[in-house]
């Protein structure tokens, strides 16, 4: 026993990690070196003391209530703040157990301290560098919408000026050309025509697609809905969109980043899916809006997903960045022949002043 008891405590004084005994009020019974070392006391400015008047102000009563749940639970698993003797804080993280006697009474808590302050640290830094990245997402979501609709508007603006004033010249000289004389020039005015009445509606395409005017002037369902029918008509695929005009007008940028989303799934299942049917289901809850779209695809398996640092994979990439930046949620589901389903959900309450809040 007593061998045991040396070697015991051999391994107690030289274990890495600190230890420590607590009574049944709390105070501490024993510490090895590392725990002295780690806090920068001496064993008998601590044997003796309430283990809270080492912890940080705001712990201290907190852990009261925690050591009584702690006694009945029977073990403790908690991160804490403890200010060293030189006044400096750390954070330390404890597994503790409770000790009984042969007769099941308390004898003594058995408790491991692992200073965890360089790891809540790296945990702040990326959590401060998310909150970047997804600041960095909003801004540059709207610069490029920004560009997008400046764009849109100086086709519209200018060249399609130019595309109207180029028909009219064209409707005046054919007029002035006779048929019956000159059937060769009449033919070949006809064909500029047409040739100029595809280049006017190709433009209108681009146009509409940088920067549809249904979203600004109309909101976000009757954009999806407008974008829906446009693509079923050029695809073939039937599309459904089913959502309600809402009673107020949504954020601009809250509205962009989901049509945005909308159109890249859509993209993803004319490239991808194989399917013959689609459907857009737009809903707004409380301080929430769901947009959930569903196809009839081909499905997929989610490890043949390309990484996201393959360009094949930048789609699903960018969609989820998207989400991410307004605080939302982005779901995929998908099974081999059992279609695909995106579930997107974003935060509506205090959307702006977030926005705001988070530009750099």
């Amino acid at each position: 026993m007593r061998e045991s008891e040396v070697r015991f405590r051999e391994l107690f004084e030289n274990a890495p990690l600190g230890y420590q005994s607590l009574d049944e009020e709390g105070r501490l019974i024993d510490v090895n070196q590392a725990w002295l070392d780690l806090l920068g006391y001496t064993r008998d400015q601590v044997i003796g003391k309430w283990f809270g008047g080492f912890l940080a102000p705001q712990e201290e009563e907190a852990f009261r209530k925690r050591f009584l749940r702690f006694l009945t639970a029977g073990e403790v698993h908690v991160d804490l703040e403890m200010i060293r003797n030189d006044g400096s804080r750390i954070i330390v993280h404890i597994d503790g157990k409770v000790g009984h006697n042969e007769q099941g009474r308390f004898k003594q808590t058995h408790c491991m301290l692992l200073d965890i302050t360089q790891r809540r640290q790296a945990e702040k830094k990326m959590l401060d560098y998310q909150k970047q990245l997804q600041s960095l997402t909003n801004r540059l979501s709207e610069v490029e919408e920004t560009e997008r609709k400046k764009m849109a508007q100086s086709l519209h603006d200018l060249v399609g000026q130019n595309l109207t004033a180029l028909q009219l010249n064209l409707d005046i000289l054919l007029g002035l050309v006779k048929k019956d004389r000159n059937p060769s020039l009449a033919a070949r005015l006809e064909d500029s025509q047409k040739l100029l009445e595809e280049t006017t509606q190709c433009i209108r395409e681009v146009i509409s697609d940088l920067r549809p005017s249904v979203l600004d002037d109309f909101g976000l369902p009757a954009a999806l809905h407008w974008y829906g029918d446009r693509f079923q008509e050029s695809t073939g695929i039937l599309t459904r969109v089913e959502g309600k005009d809402f009673s107020l007008r949504l954020p601009p940028l809250l509205e962009t980043v989901v049509y945005r989303i909308a159109q890249e799934a859509l993209t993803n299942v004319l490239k991808h899916a194989s399917a013959s049917r689609v459907s857009i289901r737009l809903r707004q809850f409380k301080n929430k809006l769901q947009m959930t779209i569903t196809d009839n695809g081909q499905g997929f398996r989610f490890d043949e997903i390309p990484s996201e640092s393959a360009p094949k994979g930048w789609g699903l990439t960018m969609m989820r960045e998207r989400a991410l930046g307004l605080g939302g949620d982005l779901k995929i589901s998908s099974k081999p022949g059992q279609g695909t389903r995106v579930v997107l959900q974003v935060p509506t309450k205090n959307l702006q002043a977030r926005i705001k809040k988070s530009k750099p």
